[in-house]
């Protein structure tokens, strides 16, 4: 039996995923990024609590956390790989960028709508065997 903490972070991992894919659909890529950073970043909390390790607030040290604790387990590079993919895009996803010159880019502009489904689906199917695993 998970124990409440893990089972709190499924939920919003399994909540950001659905609204992640929702956001997709109406092709706002941006949110769809972002939305699929979060739900990997409460993967990260439901793994910590599980092993019962302190989940940090900020947000390199959470992905930090669940790389160190999942890098023994067959999908430890997937989450590798995603915490360094997702932690570049979390900001590009948020706010707006200034280029130089002055241009201003606008976070729908930031996210290829491609990548963004890619990530969606790479976490989709990481949220299953984190819930599986733990």
């Amino acid at each position: 039996m998970k124990n409440p903490l893990s089972s709190t972070y499924l939920g919003i991992a399994e909540r950001s995923l659905v609204a992640a894919q929702a956001t997709q659909d109406r092709g706002l890529s941006e949110k769809t990024c972002f939305l699929t950073y979060h739900a990997f970043e409460s993967l990260g909390g439901a793994w910590a609590a599980s092993a019962k390790v302190a989940y940090p607030l900020s947000h390199p040290k959470k992905l930090n956390t669940f790389v160190t604790l999942t890098r023994a387990r067959s999908y430890g590079r997937t989450v590798a790989y995603l915490a360094i993919v997702l932690s570049s895009l979390r900001n590009r996803s948020l706010y707006p960028q200034t280029k130089p010159g002055g241009a201003v880019v606008a976070p729908k502009d930031n996210i290829n709508p491609t990548v963004a489904v890619t990530l969606l689906r790479r976490t989709s199917g990481l949220a299953l065997a984190v819930e599986s695993d733990i």
